[in-house]
């Protein structure tokens, strides 16, 4: 049975978390200028992220939840804001690419927590389905591919002043997108998990 959620303040990692999100909140809002626009609209997600995890600290049962959602809320908000940078830098270049990156990332988001019982599996039986190969699959082609459609769609612009804020900017997406595949994994609840392990072991024993 998993350990009840009895921590302290100083043992619930609120105060690190929180000075992460901050941290990340103020260095993506400068990225690669300084935005009002994305530092307010950074900040309601930041904020969000801590109340939520506050939140969990005073209500959950369990442990493991609870550092579930917390490093959820923290992965999120690194997820949400380490694909800006090459957005805002298409945008002030006037490329359409910032509108596709951004709809993948959408997509990919609702996408993967709508399938997150899945991609738990994938994750925790890793190769061992049919779904969890074409998971890891889908997933390495869409980091490969990435980078690829970022350097054809701004062929002729590789040169320019801009360029190193393009291939950082796809580093950071690419990060993004990790994050993003790995989110659905923490909202499995313990109970379920140890629900399932219990339910394997009847089964290897009967």
């Amino acid at each position: 049975m998993d350990e009840e959620n009895d921590l302290t303040f100083k043992e619930s990692r609120l105060v690190h978390t929180s000075l992460t999100i901050v941290i990340v909140t103020m260095m993506f809002s400068a990225l690669p200028e300084w935005s009002k626009f994305f530092f307010y609209m950074n900040a309601v997600v930041a904020a969000g992220a801590i109340i939520v995890s506050v939140n969990s600290w005073k209500r959950t049962e369990l442990k493991k939840r609870y550092f579930s959602v917390l490093s959820y809320a923290l992965l999120f908000s690194m997820s949400f804001m380490c694909a800006q940078p090459i957005l805002r830098v298409a945008w002030g270049e006037g490329h359409s690419l910032w509108f596709y990156l951004g709809a993948i990332w959408v997509i990919t988001f609702f996408v993967t927590t709508y399938m997150k019982e899945n991609i738990f599996q994938a994750f925790s039986n890793t190769f061992e389905n049919r779904f969890s190969i074409s998971f890891h699959i889908a997933a390495l082609l869409l980091i490969l591919a990435t980078p690829v459609v970022i350097v054809l769609v701004n062929i002729d612009d590789l040169y320019s002043q801009n360029t190193q804020f393009y291939l950082f900017g796809a580093l950071l997406y690419i990060c993004s997108m990790l994050l993003l595949t790995m989110l659905p994994a923490f909202l499995k609840h313990p109970k379920e998990i140890m629900k399932e392990e219990a339910e394997k072991t009847s089964r290897k024993l009967s």
